[in-house]
């Protein structure tokens, strides 16, 4: 971000002039070549920045919006940190059993007694068990 924002600041120079060493008289510069003079300095420097360290939101909807990165270095990076966390036991999918849980859960000191009790399998969400129990909550029965 900080790279994209001293890019795009660039028009608060005087961008007819540049400064040089001597004598020599200030050459004319344009907009538009001082503006591709930052933005080739920060792609420069971004190919030194390790982006497998960068959160993977941050590569999504920052530095693949810079303009700086190569889509092929941001996915090589999503790749490495996808691996590094494979080898740490992230799993990123698991093969789910279609059987019905046989056993219940039981909850007990909820802070609510109506919610304490054992809880049922009943029915599957997004292929994962949901448990629930009937009861009575202020005089009326619910499903917990």
């Amino acid at each position: 971000q900080c790279l994209k924002k001293w890019v795009d600041d660039c028009e608060v120079i005087d961008p007819t002039r540049t400064r040089t060493r001597g004598n020599a008289a200030p050459r004319k510069r344009t907009y538009s070549d001082l503006l591709e003079t930052r933005r080739s300095f920060a792609k420069t420097l971004v190919s030194k920045i390790d982006l497998t360290r960068i959160p993977p939101s941050d590569l999504k909807n920052t530095v693949s919006n810079s303009g700086f990165v190569k889509r092929e270095d941001i996915a090589a990076a999503f790749e490495a940190q996808a691996l590094r966390a494979e080898k740490r036991g992230v799993s990123f999918s698991r093969l789910r059993s279609t059987k019905q849980p046989q056993g219940k859960v039981v909850v007990k000191g909820a802070g609510v007694e109506e919610v304490n009790g054992e809880y049922m399998p009943r029915g599957r969400i997004d292929g994962v068990t949901k448990y629930s129990k009937y009861g009575s909550w202020k005089g009326r029965e619910e499903v917990f």
